[in-house]
């Protein structure tokens, strides 16, 4: 029993979860993190709540200002199974949770410290500010180099004529004392440029410096307090944090913006899209609703022949918009919510001496809720527009895809999803079905996408996923280069279905702003 003891104690202290601050953090380290919580460091994942596909949601947009979530994985799945077949994994940047970002639409997660303070992603990227100066500093800067030089060029013609009138005519005049300073000729050569300096100090205004400075700031407060900036949906004004704003924004004559979402209001819907050889959407009806600027109903939900196809069951266009509810990257969670209902009943008893009787009844009730969670905003609007036509994505249970297509359930196993990339700039999704069943567009602002499929048997899919795919994954050199090249083998041979054209709402007052 004294043996037993110590060591029941060291197990249950070491068994306690224990609040530390960020700076105690050492590599090694197992940490939880809850839903909104900023990570501290940099974590590998080891587990989450969605225990279904181990996925997880941070918002990255300390780090590059996206608000869009970024889907990460455990670092491992079936540890029992991997463990005892001996297989390894390589971990790759879908299970690095970076510091600065906030864990997301996930209860909670459990992950190992593996860098901290700067040796962080967000650490070694740390510089410097770099020193900022307006147009109007840089000149004074010039002008003021310029002033001195010739102050000082003056002051040195000054001292010389100085020096040589003193011993021409200076000895001549006796009430000038220069008995001390004609003992040494460089005392009275220094003594001549100091005087010359302090009478031409007044060359560098310096004053001018204190009332630019003064100017600056009184016309950064003019903007905070401008009615015409006043936004009065969000009942605020514009906020001046630089005093040299003003004059920064006088030299701008044009404006580029490339990024969805600076003029945007991530509001997105699916304007137009091409099936076959078959265009909808953009028609007089687009152009009408363009130019009533009502962007958040599809005009496609209003297109006859569109909806004509549809509940005709055309193969080409249910497997349109079939693959736009099944490619995506959305997650669903189930969530429970608990209601309590009263109900009071009233028992009269027939005695007019006796009060009424009342009993409480009270009945709780679960009602399962699924919330989807979408990291790119182009996906969901690709789901809505499809659920809103009848072929509704349902949920995703971890590798199972579950679609309702004009009433009827459709089960589909993923075998391998293709992430998008910026280098290969598509997704494709590998998928078998369980129960055994353009430039027109760009002209006119929209977001395009090719949707096409291709059918490949189970064996040849095995044969590619073994040799290529898993081969890639599992490479340590060039990881990102050979996954890309497998992709490449796969995603060839594909029948295209069609193209979609999304458009995004401007924001109120963008097109003012920047004309």
């Amino acid at each position: 029993a004294s043996t037993w003891v110590p060591i029941i104690v060291i197990f249950a202290i070491s068994a306690l979860k224990e609040m530390v601050k960020s700076e105690d953090l050492y590599v090694g380290d197992v940490v939880r993190m809850n839903r909104d919580e900023e990570f501290p460091c940099d974590l590998v994942m080891l587990a989450c709540s969605n225990e279904q596909d181990q996925y997880a949601f941070v918002e990255t947009i300390n780090i590059d200002g996206e608000s869009n979530l970024k889907r990460n994985k455990t670092s491992c799945e079936d540890l029992i199974e991997k463990y005892i077949s001996h297989k390894a994994e390589t971990l790759n940047q879908d299970n690095l949770l970076l510091q600065a970002t906030t864990l997301r639409s996930t209860d909670w997660i459990i992950g190992c410290v593996v860098y901290t303070g700067n040796e962080t992603r967000i650490g070694c990227s740390k510089n410097k500010p770099p020193t900022k100066k307006t147009q109007i500093d840089k000149q004074f800067s010039v002008i003021t180099i310029f002033v001195f030089v010739f102050q000082l060029a003056l002051v040195i013609a000054l001292s010389i004529a100085g020096i040589v009138w003193r011993s021409e005519q200076g000895v001549k005049m006796w009430y000038l004392d220069y008995t001390i300073l004609s003992e040494s000729y460089k005392l009275e050569t220094i003594a001549f440029f100091l005087r010359f300096l302090t009478l031409m100090s007044l060359f560098i205004p310096v004053s001018i410096k204190v009332m630019l400075d003064l100017l600056k700031l009184f016309s950064s407060l003019l903007i905070s307090v401008d009615n015409h900036l006043w936004d009065n949906d969000q009942n605020r004004g514009a906020i001046s944090r630089s005093t040299s704003i003003t004059e920064q924004l006088g030299l701008v004559s044009i404006a580029l913006v490339d990024k969805t979402g600076t003029i945007t209001c991530n509001e997105m819907s699916l304007t137009a899209c091409s099936i076959g050889k078959l265009v909808f959407g953009v028609d007089d009806q687009y152009q009408q609703q363009k130019k009533n600027n009502n962007k958040n109903k599809s005009p496609l939900l209003n297109d006859k022949h569109l909806l004509d196809l549809i509940n005709k069951k055309d193969p080409q266009t249910i497997n349109f918009f079939r693959s736009l509810a099944i490619c995506h990257s959305i997650q669903t969670f189930r969530k429970t919510k608990e209601l309590t209902y009263n109900q009071t009943q009233s028992n009269q008893i027939e005695s007019s001496t006796l009060a009424d009787q009342q009993k409480t009844i009270q009945l709780d009730y679960q009602i399962e809720d699924i919330e989807e969670v979408c990291p790119v905003p182009d996906e969901q609007t690709l789901v809505d527009i499809s659920r809103s036509l009848g072929i509704k994505f349902v949920r995703r249970d971890s590798n199972i895809i579950t679609l309702n297509v004009l009433g009827n359930e459709e089960k589909y196993e993923v075998l391998a999803d293709l992430s998008f990339t910026p280098v290969r700039k598509r997704m494709t999704v590998a998928v078998k079905r369980v129960d055994g069943i353009d430039q027109r567009f760009g002209q006119l602002g929209l977001r395009t996408l090719i949707v096409a499929i291709k059918y490949v048997d189970f064996e040849t899919f095995q044969q590619w996923n073994t040799i290529h795919y898993e081969k890639a994954l599992a490479s340590v050199d060039r990881r990102e280069e050979r996954v890309n090249q497998a992709c490449d083998i796969i995603e060839t041979d594909l029948t295209p279905l069609g193209t979609t054209g999304i458009s995004d709402k401007l924001q109120d007052q963008a097109t003012e702003t920047i004309t």
